[in-house]
């Protein structure tokens, strides 16, 4: 789990779910009353509570009164308000919760086991809303990048297509080869091997074999097989790296996340805009698998390489390295050449905001450095043992 869904914001009497949280853990801050929430919310603006945990029992509380005011802050549009309700909470007062905003409820007594796995829903529908803008940022970046997307593909097309004509003629001149060869055989059974008799025959299967070199020709044959070989790959290649970028995790189930793979399909999704301004150099270290969203991690990648390439000027050079540091994975991505314009360090530009929002969900970080020789230092920083 993301260090952002860690926070969690008590004003309840119930000790006991705040020590199962403590234990489990997540960072607890206990309010005395809706003042004091209010304002612990305010100072924790950089770092959010995701969950506010309530009881109808809370000292000082009008729980309704209380929800409609956090609900209509900007600070706390984001949280998740789990209420939890004495077993003797009528059917009116979960109503009247409800339409002041509160977004589930437990009744008490609850066990151990119940709470967390209402805990793990909530987990799961607070990352869905997290991510809604990162498929709408997704969407759009893919409409960007379609036409060299369809250039990619094309290419090999083209190449594939033309080469299947050519091995049409071909296939065309060993079927006549074929066609001479067994007249030439079939005249020689019915004249008892008298090669004398089938003059006309043996003639034109000279003649053509002179034109039509077969050896040459089935060489040939294999070596455009080859060729046609590499552009469906190339061609596969794309389209694999297409539907792991715009896969969406429906579930939101997260998964064993390669950040090698990771970078190398935003690379390919990428090629088309890189190959014209950077070549490419990488030199990657051991790294494990991480617990993540493989589809959200490439697309943090597509806009980093995205944003690293619009900022060389003409022509400059790409560097991609990862190693464990610190039993932290790290990714830099180092681009030279870069306008002099390209203002890194306040991270500019949605873009570099949704990257960053990814990654943080992933319990990492982003940073953008300014080197003096027009260059640009982008650094990916992720738990080696990661989970979301």
């Amino acid at each position: 789990m993301s260090a952002m869904m860690k926070n969690v914001l008590a004003i309840c009497q119930k000790d006991r779910i705040v020590e199962w949280l403590n234990d489990a853990g997540y960072s607890v801050t206990v309010a005395d009353n809706p003042a004091d929430a209010m304002q612990t919310m305010e100072r924790q603006h950089d770092e959010p509570f995701y969950l506010v945990l309530c009881s109808d029992m809370a000292p000082d509380m009008a729980l309704a009164d209380f929800l409609k005011h956090i609900k209509s802050s900007l600070v706390s549009q984001t949280m998740f308000v789990l209420v939890v309700l004495e077993g003797t909470s009528g059917k009116e007062a979960v109503d009247g919760l409800v339409d002041a905003g509160a977004d589930d409820f437990l009744f008490w007594p609850v066990s151990k086991a119940v709470f967390f796995h209402k805990l793990r829903l909530i987990e799961r529908v607070a990352l869905f809303g997290r991510y809604t803008d990162c498929d709408i940022g997704k969407n759009s970046l893919i409409v960007g990048l379609l036409p060299g997307i369809v250039h990619e593909i094309n290419n090999p097309v083209a190449f594939v297509s033309s080469n299947l004509s050519v091995m049409d003629d071909y296939i065309s001149s060993v079927k006549e080869h074929l066609r001479l060869a067994t007249g030439l055989a079939d005249c020689l059974m019915e004249r008892g091997g008298q090669t004398g008799s089938c003059d006309g025959e043996l003639d034109a299967y000279r003649t053509f074999a002179e034109d039509a070199d077969l050896k040459s020709t089935v060489l040939e044959m294999g070596t455009i097989l080859a060729e046609s070989r590499e552009g469906m790959q190339q061609i596969e290649s794309m389209l694999n790296a297409l539907r792991e970028f715009a896969f969406t995790e429906e579930e939101m189930e997260p998964g064993e996340t390669d950040i090698h793979q990771c970078i190398e399909t935003a690379l390919q999704v990428m090629k088309n805009r890189i190959k014209y301004k950077a070549d490419v150099a990488k030199e990657y270290g051991d790294l494990p698998g991480i617990e993540g969203f493989p589809g959200r991690m490439i697309y943090a990648f597509v806009i980093i390489f995205d944003h690293a390439v619009g900022a060389i000027d003409h022509q400059g050079n790409l560097h991609v390295r990862t190693c464990i540091n610190n039993g932290r994975i790290m990714a830099t991505i180092e681009v030279n050449g870069c306008k002099a314009d390209s203002g890194a360090p306040a991270m500019p530009g949605i873009g570099l905001d949704m990257a960053r929002s990814v990654i943080h969900a992933h319990g990492g970080e982003l940073g953008v450095k300014m080197q003096p020789d027009s260059g640009l230092i982008y650094e990916v920083s992720l738990p080696a043992e990661g989970k979301v």
